[in-house]
């Protein structure tokens, strides 16, 4: 499960993102707060809104994930009220994981949208398209199979995220 304390170790398209975090903690006067969101999920992008606009298409959700795979999600209002906790805060140095549900299996992501709509979802699993440069395969992230422990940002800046449960996020986003 990644923590604040997991060493970065990210793929080529988001390198430059751990290279300006290094960047600005070298300064000395300079006080650094760096949210690191899991999947983000609103009502018309990220995962859940990807999953059910297929399953209304074709009933099939083209992804470079397995079924297998995890992922950390975080609702889009539960991740802007987690900066603005953090922009309050008067810490000089901040670092803390967003992410309203720590990890959940692509499949049963998937079963919860089909059941919501009574119609079948498969996962569909692509490879990296050929020729693609590994700097700009953002796509490349959904490959990744992890967890995200969010009790950092719990207890250091009481976050309770509404959306907490794959269900809550289901229902309030897969229309």
């Amino acid at each position: 499960m990644l923590s604040e304390k997991t060493p970065f170790s990210p793929l080529p398209a988001f390198r430059f993102m751990t290279e300006t975090i290094k960047t600005l903690s070298t300064g000395t006067d300079l006080a650094l707060s760096v949210v690191h969101p899991a999947l983000v999920c609103g009502p018309d992008f990220g995962p859940v809104a990807e999953m059910t606009a297929a399953l209304k298409e074709s009933g099939r959700f083209e992804t470079r994930a397995s079924e297998h795979t995890f992922w950390p999600l975080v609702e889009v209002s539960d991740l802007a009220k987690l900066y603005a906790l953090v922009l309050r805060q008067t810490r000089f140095r901040m670092s803390v994981i967003g992410s309203g549900i720590s990890g959940v299996s692509v499949d049963h992501l998937a079963s919860h949208i089909s059941a919501r709509h009574g119609k079948p979802l498969d996962i569909v699993t692509q490879q990296a398209p050929d020729g693609v440069d590994p700097d700009q395969d953002w796509a490349a992230g959904y490959a990744l199979s992890q967890s995200a422990d969010n009790t950092h940002a719990k207890r250091l800046l009481s976050w309770s995220p509404d959306h907490s449960a794959v269900e809550d996020l289901v229902i309030s986003l897969s229309r």
